[in-house]
């Protein structure tokens, strides 16, 4: 992770790891004030920390999903709420990517840490109780993409184990050819 990445991407990242105390969040807002995408995009691009704002105003996430999600491309607002919702799930990708990548590292495999066993409580922590077709699909998004990477670095890890294995065992079988 970059120094410039979204707040909401280390919020998900310390808190799924256990750091919770590295990024406060925000109180949950029930009653947010009243719906605008000026609240969160400016010139189609997203607001310093709005990311995380409109994560812990449920009412504004699940319509902004909604939104996106609309049948008729030409209504008011679909173009903003595909744009604001696409950057969100990208950063919960992000995020289970990031997390899959420490608890599949080798320095995990090695050393059971703190930090290799992510904290899954984090999601409700920063979603919030609720449970609409946005939150639904943030959690999706993060779950598949941190099952997909540690999958893959799962194989990742067992290809070097075995590399080095073979690498191990060939050396010793010349030492003791030639021994």
């Amino acid at each position: 992770m970059s120094l410039r990445a979204p707040l909401l991407a280390l919020a998900l990242i310390s808190l799924a790891t256990a750091c919770h105390d590295d990024v406060p969040l925000p109180p949950l807002e029930e009653e947010p004030p009243p719906f605008a995408f000026s609240l969160y995009l400016e010139d189609g691009q997203l607001r310093p920390n709005a990311d995380v704002l409109l994560v812990r105003r449920p009412k504004h996430l699940e319509h902004v999903y909604v939104l996106s999600r609309a049948e008729d491309k030409e209504e008011p607002g679909s173009a903003q709420a595909v744009r604001l919702f696409g950057i969100i799930e990208a950063e919960f990708k992000a995020a289970g990517v990031y997390v899959a990548n420490q608890v599949v590292s080798p320095r995990c495999a090695a050393v059971e840490l703190p930090d290799c066993v992510p904290r899954w409580s984090f999601i409700d922590e920063l979603l919030g109780p609720g449970d609409g077709p946005g939150s639904r699909r943030l959690r999706q998004a993060l779950a598949n993409s941190f099952e997909t990477t540690a999958r893959q670095r799962g194989m990742e890890n067992t290809l070097v184990l075995a590399t080095v294995n073979v690498l191990l065992t060939r050396g010793m079988l010349k030492r003791e050819i030639s021994g």
